[in-house]
């Protein structure tokens, strides 16, 4: 038998290391298993499911500005990385990209024209309000 700690013969039936004094009864120590790291930089996956999926929501919500500005950027964000995973766009992931482009067109144009809505629907309620306060309007 050897000494776990300096690596000295030890006679049958010691207690202890003659060598170092260390405890001979202890269990050996076994090597501890191996750790595996995981790569830097994972593989990353898109299926075409997902890039036609944020290319919907895009496109769903591009009446809503801001909104579709961020869904569309997604929809486009994934269809680059299945471009660069695949080589080409094809099936759903085409349709998604195309989706996502309409929708990020549409929401930046409904974000500029949003103000210019919200003030002339404003004139509208203010003109139809003062239509129902003129006591002539009920003769």
């Amino acid at each position: 038998m050897f000494c776990k700690n300096c690596g000295a013969e030890i006679p049958e039936g010691s207690a202890f290391c003659t060598n170092c004094g260390a405890n001979a009864a202890a269990a050996p120590v076994q090597a501890p298993e191996p750790v595996y790291a995981q790569p830097a930089n994972p593989a990353v996956t898109v299926s075409p499911s997902k890039v036609l999926t944020w290319g919907i929501l895009g496109l769903a919500f591009s009446d809503l500005g801001i909104l579709g500005i961020i869904f569309s950027a997604i929809g486009l964000k994934k269809s680059k990385l299945f471009l660069l995973e695949h080589g080409a766009l094809f099936g759903q992931a085409k349709v998604g990209r195309i989706l996502a482009k309409v929708g990020l067109i549409v929401s930046i144009v409904m974000t500029v024209l949003w103000p210019f809505m919200i003030a002339a629907s404003a004139a509208l309620v203010g003109e139809f309000i003062d239509a129902f306060s003129n006591p002539m309007f009920y003769y």
